[in-house]
């Protein structure tokens, strides 16, 4: 093909030709003419790169309509066309929630559009369509190969099995978002006829991570009740699904799922059993996140290993941000009841030095399971709470004793205040003499707060003797600096100079951290 050198047209002219096919939402005729023009690339390119970056953010198809707008040539892929939208968005039309342009959306662009990575389907209701017609669909959709993430907000099923076939039609699925899903015709008990036809699915062999519910904060979100008992059929099914059937082998349809995240709204209402059963449907699960749409970070984080022979850790983060106390205490205790075999290894949790009514029922329920946990245990870690200011402190609850019956080898406590008092109010209820490690690390500092540090530093090397930590062979003091860095070695040698004791036995280090280092000062796994 002869590229053409220069204009053979007004400028004029071809700014109007360019606008034209613009208003024709014809990107594969756009890419057609760079590509074959140089002069019609050079002089319009950004014009050119805007109007296919906006297209290439996200595309909403509400329609057949909107998806038959997209012109399409199926030779331009030849020349190097337009791939397609990184994300796609579907909805349901406005009364009915119907959606007959998901087909004219998958058999027009399957197989061209290899650049989509999301796929979104919102307030839809999906068609109970005749077999044929289903299957023409995924059969369809599986030809995006590119989709890794699918999220199904709003969205009605006739049945568990369809749902399955939409996941099951994308190869490359790696992430499913469940919110607000429902079946028209609900399975649970579930019948054998209706695990048999799920079990005949396309395997998901990609899947990773499964989220129900609104675990991170969306403010347009908003919790459907009567689609509750669905999230239980779903898990429920999961549940169902690994168990024998008749003499078949058992299988496991979500055997490659590493991550299951639940916001409060599912896990409240969670028994030991239930839990109990989800970790065995999912046998290569590597986190169990318990969350809540105002939090990011898990306020109790538990690791372990389960005793049989599967070697992967297995991390279950409670969040609990703005979660009611009564269900983080009730999750807590069901962790610590389930049938499951597993082996505690690692704690972490926030904790109030000095609780107030409310938050003695949590800590309470940590208590217990860091009683459960036993001599598995070699890693605590408590992230302290609280404002010293506080009017409304109450004395440290001897019922909150961390350390009882449980020999941590490594303690780490986060978020110290310069006084030092939460800390030493932590050790004083050490009642064995098995912790070989302690880490303690204090929120942000100033040379304004040295007087208040060193005599809280004293009074922690004086708490830290060897009649109490006979085995305590490392303690790493770590502080959030707010003085030049080049301040910093003469801020170590004086926090030594605090703990001379400690120093004497040569097993005290202090690192310094620059607040820009990382971003959350206070997370407890810094």
């Amino acid at each position: 093909m002869q590229i053409s050198q220069g204009p053979s047209l007004p400028l004029e002219l071809w700014m109007y030709v360019l606008g034209d096919v613009a208003e024709e939402q014809n990107p594969d005729a756009i890419a057609r003419c760079a590509r074959v023009c140089r002069f019609f690339q050079h002089m319009y390119k950004k014009r050119l790169e805007t109007y296919q970056k906006r297209l290439q953010t996200r595309l909403t198809f509400r329609s057949e309509e909107d998806v038959e707008r997209f012109e399409t040539d199926t030779a331009a892929m030849e020349i190097g066309g337009w791939r397609g939208p990184i994300f796609v968005a579907i909805e349901g039309e406005e009364e009915s929630k119907a959606i007959p342009h998901v087909a004219t959306f998958a058999s027009r662009f399957a197989g061209r559009w290899t650049r989509i990575d999301a796929l979104d389907i919102n307030a839809a209701s999906w068609p109970s369509s005749l077999r044929a017609a289903n299957a023409a669909v995924f059969r369809d959709l599986s030809r995006f190969a590119s989709i890794t993430a699918l999220t199904l907000y709003g969205v009605t099923f006739p049945s568990i099995v369809t749902f399955g076939a939409l996941a099951s039609a994308l190869p490359g699925l790696e992430e499913l978002f469940l919110k607000n899903v429902k079946f028209t015709r609900p399975s649970f008990p579930f019948d054998p006829q209706t695990l048999s036809n799920f079990r005949l699915l396309p395997p998901m062999r990609n899947l990773r991570v499964i989220s129900l519910g609104d675990v991170f904060a969306s403010s347009w979100f908003k919790l459907d009740p009567s689609a509750w008992p669905c999230y239980t059929e779903i898990l429920a099914f999961m549940a169902a699904m690994s168990n024998p059937c008749r003499k078949s082998p058992r299988v496991y349809p979500w055997g490659s799922v590493r991550v299951l995240r639940l916001d409060e709204n599912i896990w409240w209402k969670f028994s030991s059993s239930s839990i109990a059963r989800l970790l065995r449907a999912l046998p290569s699960l590597e986190k169990l996140v318990l969350g809540n749409g105002d939090s990011d970070d898990a306020n109790l984080e538990i690791t372990g290993v389960p005793a049989h022979s599967r070697l992967a850790l297995i991390t279950i983060g409670v969040h609990d941000a703005s979660a009611q106390p009564q269900h983080v205490a009730h999750i807590i205790r069901c962790l610590i009841d389930m049938e499951y075999p597993l082996r505690i290894m690692r704690i972490y949790a926030e904790v109030y030095p000095f609780f107030k009514d409310a938050d003695t029922l949590v800590a309470s329920a940590i208590n217990e399971l860091v009683q459960h946990a036993g001599p598995s245990l070699d890693d605590l870690g408590l992230f302290l709470k609280g404002n010293k200011d506080d009017a409304d402190w109450a004395p440290f609850d001897r019922q909150c004793d961390f350390f009882e019956n449980t020999s941590p080898t490594s303690l780490r406590i986060h978020g110290c205040n310069a006084s030092c008092l939460d800390v030493r109010e932590i050790l004083s209820h050490v009642t064995l003499r098995h912790v070989s490690s302690v880490n303690i690390r204090f929120k942000q500092l100033g040379r304004s707060d040295r007087g208040e540090l060193s005599e809280g530093l004293s009074q922690l090397d004086t708490m830290l003797l060897p009649s109490v930590f006979d085995n305590l062979v490392h303690v790493l003091i770590s502080i959030t600096y707010l003085e030049a860095e080049e301040d910093m070695t003469e801020w170590v040698c004086w926090i030594r100079s605090c703990l001379t004791s400690l120093d004497k036995r040569g097993i005290v280090g202090c690192v310094s951290v620059a607040p820009s280092a990382i971003d959350n000062i206070n997370c407890p796994h810094y």
